[in-house]
């Protein structure tokens, strides 16, 4: 079997040039919680693994020691619906070889963040310390902030340079379990959380984004909301309103608002993140 770490050493130099600006985007996250190693990956159905993190020579040394990549929620993924988050905490065990490796570089208490889709699965990886043994904790008592955290920077993850280019990712021998698709589910309004950081526009995925009033305005249709009523509950004129609305449906593809509501509502979990009943 070919060596990917050394066929794929351009992924390395890709994740390094990235650190600054994982960094970046990490900082409110680093700065006001115990929190201190993120990192994203992307496991694409072609095998491939797009890795991005904070910690250099924890990138450096995964290379050098031939740390291949796995799933650690292997095991989950044929349960799990698209477009829904779910959590996997790291397990006390150093006899596994990435866990130990983690380990000896003093990223513990790790949690994930996993989404599926069709084609691939988003893992965005909070750690701290050996000695932060609370840390898993906190991220169970804080999922909404994770959360938040996660759509705030997901714009800019998919906005860096070079970040699609296949020559930037690791081809390993992974294969993707498939798993079921979403159901329908409800929503909610605007949570006023981490106010600072919201983004002006958030990806549902690469192709398809809503700004925060078109957010708003789809989170009353679904409501069962009048135009008319939508624009007194937000401010906005009818006009504006409907223009949102039909920003909303081409940017979906859907020709009506019932099918743009369905589509909307397979993507639940961005929705509670950003709303919460007023």
């Amino acid at each position: 079997m070919t060596d990917y770490f050394i066929r794929d050493v351009q992924a390395l130099f890709y994740a390094k040039d990235m650190i600054p600006k994982i960094r970046e985007l990490s900082a409110p996250l680093f700065t006001h919680t115990m929190l201190t190693n993120f990192s994203y990956l992307r496991f694409n159905k072609d095998g491939t693994v797009l890795n991005l993190t904070s910690e250099e020579k924890w990138i450096e040394f995964r290379f050098t020691e031939k740390i291949k990549y796995k799933i650690l929620f292997q095991d989950y993924l044929p349960n799990a619906k698209y477009n829904v988050p779910y959590v996997y905490l790291w397990p006390n065990n150093t006899t596994d070889r990435l866990l130990g490796a983690l380990h000896e570089y003093n990223i513990w208490n790790g949690c994930n963040i996993y989404i599926a889709n069709p084609d691939h699965i988003e893992v965005f990886s909070f750690a701290s310390s050996i000695e932060n043994d609370g840390t898993q904790n906190f991220c169970m008592n804080n999922l909404d902030l994770l959360k938040m955290f996660i759509l705030c920077i997901k714009e800019q993850i998919l906005n860096l340079p070079g970040v699609n280019r296949k020559t930037n990712h690791v081809s390993t021998e992974l294969i993707l379990p498939a798993p079921s698709i979403d159901q329908k589910q409800s929503i909610n309004h605007f949570d006023n959380f981490y106010t600072q950081d919201k983004p002006r526009r958030i990806h549902f995925n690469e192709d398809f984004y809503l700004t925060l009033k078109e957010m708003e305005c789809c989170a009353y249709l679904m409501r069962g909301m009048s135009i008319k009523s939508i624009a007194q509950a937000t401010n906005l004129s009818p006009r504006t309103v409907e223009s949102h609305i039909n920003k909303a449906k081409l940017r979906a593809n859907c020709s009506s608002k019932k099918i743009l509501i369905d589509y909307i509502h397979s993507n639940k979990w961005i929705f509670e993140s950003f709303l919460s009943s007023k």
